[in-house]
């Protein structure tokens, strides 16, 4: 699964953080990091829509 969509779900509420991190195999330090990351460097990234 695209990794932008997983995430993309998880800002429109339908995962919850830890079930984002489960489907992306991260732990939830991780997933954690790297979303506050990509905040920082792309607080505007365009999501494509299904």
């Amino acid at each position: 699964m695209n990794k932008i969509k997983v995430i993309d779900a998880y800002y429109r509420g339908l995962l919850t953080m830890e079930e984002c991190a489960q489907i992306l195999g991260f732990d939830l330090r991780q997933l954690t990091d790297m979303i506050e990351s990509c905040m920082l460097d792309y607080p505007t990234i365009p999501v494509e829509r299904a």
